[in-house]
């Protein structure tokens, strides 16, 4: 039989061969070499041929320094790397450690290469190391590397650097950066609050130039920790790591005065009581407008005409304040209305606003006292519009208290004579009409509404929403109030 050897190359080979000469003999004679032995062979030369070829280790680099510390920004270097056979030689000015700060690469002229002029971008102690590389790609595309490693040398980069680059005092409302780099002074503002002395105890929220150390008075400041009474201005010093240079900022705190507003900004409801759900589910809400009277303190929630009394039994009601910091309240509940509350409108109700300086319906000597308004709810007159111009003639579609449009495209929409037609509930006037200008959506202008039904001698410009004010008179509720429906026209194909 075969023999199997352990060692690998040309011996075995030789011993293969050997071996495959005697097997003719233990065939009886006949002169026949066995195919596996032939087959073994090829296989181990092809094995010994394409073994992975593997980088050889490069020798280590040496380098020098023209000094072994600096300043951030300021000191330049000079290092001189002492050339050796390698694929590619670099420089590690940070180290390894800090690889992602910087490397620079390094090409030998005249056996050496000399990296001029080098300043240090980051402040720190750094081990700076040159790394030698060898790699090798075989046909396979498998990847050998092989690295060397200089000796370090250390080099410390110290900051001559104070400033301050972000400074923010606790529960600062500031909308500007309130840091003035120019001319050292922060000021900063915070909200209105109640007692004796609301700006002790305040940290600031701050940034300094790396190792740098922030002092008011003695006292070292560590950013969002260190307390400070803010009452008068202080005086925040940054000093830099090495010492040399101090930038004093002035600091001053302003509490914002307290707000004493308590109107109503907007009001609004969607009748949510089973007997004015509508759409095909009968489950989608009644829209219904809202209007405030922040002088006599009256606020009403008005439905489309025509809905039924017993639709007033559950209106949720959203809101918002024109003060920042005041509360909305329900009657006498304490905690703050939440936003679509369903209320019962069948009776008048009530809703108390409270400003920030108080929490109560009498409050101390000195705040603004509590707002309380009339919350009511009635049926709004029915508006409808034509453009008495136009033909073919068009038809609005009236949605709550909307109002769309569809004209031919190409009708000029900038000059539409319109004509009004009302409808009133019993004890409704109309005292007066404004729409809003379309020209920046807010401008009122005069507008006045037909006498004779269908005919109008108003132009209005529908390029954008228009929206049509009826100030209104409302003998049932004994409330003057003002009804807005919003037209739109668009031109169709």
């Amino acid at each position: 039989m075969m023999k199997i050897y352990k060692n690998w190359g040309p011996p075995l080979v030789t011993q293969l061969m050997v071996t495959s000469t005697k097997l003719p003999a233990l065939n009886g004679g006949k002169i026949k070499i066995r195919s596996f032995a032939i087959l073994l062979l090829c296989s181990l030369v092809l094995m010994n041929s394409c073994k992975t070829d593997e980088a050889a280790a490069p020798a280590a680099s040496s380098f020098t320094v023209d000094s072994n510390s600096g300043i951030l920004s300021v000191t330049k270097f000079n290092f001189t790397v002492n050339e050796v056979k390698a694929n590619s030689v670099t420089l590690y000015p940070y180290g390894l450690a800090h690889a992602n700060m910087g490397t620079v690469a390094v090409t030998f002229s005249g056996g050496a290469a000399i990296i001029k002029d080098f300043k240090y971008g980051y402040a720190g102690v750094f081990d700076a190391v040159v790394v030698t590389n060898n790699n090798t790609t075989d046909p396979d595309g498998k990847i050998s590397t092989k690295n060397t490693v200089s000796a370090p040398t250390k080099i410390t980069i110290t900051s001559r650097s104070s400033k301050f680059s972000k400074f923010l005092v606790q529960h600062s409302i500031s909308r500007s950066n309130p840091l003035d780099t120019t001319n050292k002074i922060v000021m900063d503002t915070i909200p209105f609050a109640p007692g004796l002395t609301p700006k002790k105890d305040l940290t600031a929220s701050f940034t300094a130039d790396p190792f740098a150390v922030v002092t008011v008075g003695t006292t070292t400041q560590h950013s969002d920790t260190t307390k400070n009474d803010f009452t008068s201005p202080l005086i925040y010093t940054v000093t830099s790591q090495d010492k040399t240079k101090s930038t004093p900022y002035a600091v001053n705190v302003y509490m914002k005065p307290v707000e004493k507003n308590t109107d109503i900004k907007s009001l609004s409801g969607a009748v949510t009581s089973t007997n004015a759900l509508g759409g095909a589910d009968k489950k989608t809400p009644t829209t219904a407008g809202g209007s405030v009277d922040n002088t006599l303190k009256k606020a009403v929630v008005y439905l489309p005409y025509g809905s039924p009394a017993n639709m007033y039994d559950s209106i949720e009601v959203s809101y918002a304040t024109a003060g920042s910091f005041s509360v909305l309240k329900y009657g006498a509940e304490k905690p703050k209305m939440k936003q679509g509350r369903s209320i019962d409108l069948t009776a008048t109700k009530t809703l108390v606003v409270v400003p920030q300086d108080s929490t109560t319906s009498i409050p101390p000597a000195g705040t603004t006292p509590n707002a309380s308004y009339t919350l009511y709810a009635t049926t709004a007159p029915k508006l409808e519009l034509s453009f008495s111009d136009l033909i073919p003639k068009v038809s609005g579609t009236t949605s709550g208290f909307n109002i769309a449009f569809s004209v031919i495209k190409g009708t000029s929409l900038t000059n539409l004579v319109t004509a009004t037609k009302e409808t009133l509930p019993a004890g409704v006037t109309i005292n007066s009409y404004t729409t809003l200008s379309t020209a920046d959506g807010s401008t009122p202008q005069p507008f006045i509404p037909s006498v004779t039904p269908g005919v109008g001698i108003t132009p209005v410009d529908y390029t954008k929403p228009v929206k049509f004010m009826l100030n209104v008179t409302d003998t049932n509720i004994g409330v003057t109030y003002t009804v807005v429906y919003t037209v739109t026209v668009t031109e169709v194909q």
